[in-house]
């Protein structure tokens, strides 16, 4: 009888995980990051992966670099926008819930002006 209860109860557990409502943070207030100076005289163009939560309440913690290229010129330009930027939780069963996100941030150079893209 404990097996069946069991099976009950993770047959229940997979329905809901499939069924429940969910879904992932989204950006709703960003602030652009800062092309870097010597990066634009220098005509340096690069990218900058960042991981963070995004908490229940929309805020991004714990924001760390997991990719960039070239290393050591864009990193802080996209950790400065991602801190106060704001986001929509994400949500579990209509709840809002803490989530891991990654967003990249792409610089490049196009004609006398600079293009920083968001990419989630």
């Amino acid at each position: 009888m404990k097996k069946f209860k069991l099976l009950v109860v993770m047959l229940g557990a997979l329905i809901c995980f499939t069924s429940c409502a969910s879904t992932g943070p989204k950006m709703i207030r960003s602030f652009p990051p800062q092309y870097p100076y010597s990066a634009k005289t220098n005509n340096i163009e690069g990218k900058v992966t960042l991981r963070f939560v995004v908490t229940t309440d929309g805020t991004p913690r714990d924001a760390e670099v997991i990719e960039s290229s070239p290393e050591g010129v864009f990193e802080e330009s996209a950790l400065k926008s991602v801190e106060r930027s704001q986001f929509k939780p994400g949500t579990m069963a209509g709840k809002p819930v803490g989530t891991a996100m990654n967003l990249t941030f792409v610089y490049s150079i196009e004609g006398e002006g600079q293009l920083i893209r968001i990419v989630d």
